[in-house]
């Protein structure tokens, strides 16, 4: 992953409200990343760059996820977490 080329992430919500979900596309914007889509009160998704990415792990209210996730975390999901993901 380099630098600038922008990937496309879940960022899942650890305590899910809709003020929460808005809040952290809110600070993805303010860091350059592209939001492309919110689900309901539990993640949002993002093209972000590698740095954005750093960036976006500090927030403490969420869980960022490329790729597929493993089931034994999956199950550990709500019901409406586990629909988007």
């Amino acid at each position: 992953m380099d630098g600038q080329s922008k990937y496309p992430y879940l960022f899942l919500v650890d305590k899910p409200s809709v003020e929460a979900r808005r809040e952290i596309a809110r600070r993805l914007r303010e860091m350059g990343a592209t939001v492309v889509a919110e689900y309901g009160d539990v993640a949002v998704e993002a093209l972000v760059t590698a740095d954005q990415v750093e960036g976006a792990r500090r927030i403490a209210a969420t869980t960022a996820l490329r790729g597929p996730m493993a089931r034994e975390h999956r199950e550990r999901l709500t019901p409406q977490a586990r629909r988007v993901v």
